[in-house]
This record gives structure tokens, sequence and C-alpha cells, in this order.
């Protein structure tokens, strides 16, 4: 089992993501780092690029994808997460995911919106 790890690729100077921000990301997710790295994903929203627009809240998200993109910025910000089983699907799996599988994960954050956080 991997640690909940993250490594940022490129930092831009946008907004930052904080508690339900409202963020517009493009992700690729697989199964080890090497897939990660060689293009093997198991769900990407990079080809074509169609961003997926959620509000960063533990209770929408992944615990691993939530603690990973909080403090990325805007604009273009690219991050790696590496997330373990328990803060991923844990003993229940998901869609072609074993029970207690690590997940690996890119995120770019396309744009960040705080304007609504207090609605």
């Amino acid at each position: 089992m991997e640690e909940f790890t993250w490594k940022d690729i490129k930092v831009s100077g946008g907004p930052e993501i904080v508690d339900n921000s409202e963020v517009s990301v493009l992700y690729k997710v697989a199964l080890s780092k090497e897939d990660l790295c060689n293009g093997k994903f198991i769900e990407s929203t990079y080809n074509p690029d169609v961003p997926v627009r959620v509000r960063v809240n533990e209770k929408y998200l992944l615990c691993g994808v939530y603690k990973g993109i909080l403090d990325m910025r805007g604009g273009g910000s690219v991050r790696q997460i590496t997330i373990p089983a328990a803060m991923a699907f844990g003993e229940r799996g998901f869609a072609g995911i074993t029970s207690n599988k690590d997940i690996y994960v890119e995120v770019c954050a396309v744009s960040v919106d705080n304007d609504s956080i207090n609605e």
C-alpha cells in the first residue's frame, strides 16, 4: 500500500482551491504510477478535454481527491496524487477497481470560483 502523497507538476497563479470552492478540472485516473505516466487510464477527461465542474467538499469527492486538490490554484495548475485504498474506494472497490487498490490521479485545475462559498 502506498502513502497519500502529491506532487505539483505545474503551479499557476489563479485563485486557490479551498473547501466548498466550485472548480472545473480535468483528470486522469490510473491503477499504477507507470500507467499514469504511460497513458493507461481507467478514466480520463482529457481526450477530448472536457472539464468536470464540482464543488470541493468531502461529501462529493473521494477523501484522497478532496485532500489532494486543496490549495491548488486555478488557471492550469497540475498535480499528481497517490491515493491509498483507504482514501479511495477501500474494501468495496468500484467499477473495475478491485478492493483495497491504491489509485493514481493527475488533476488540472482549469478554473476556481470562490464567489459562491457562503451561499
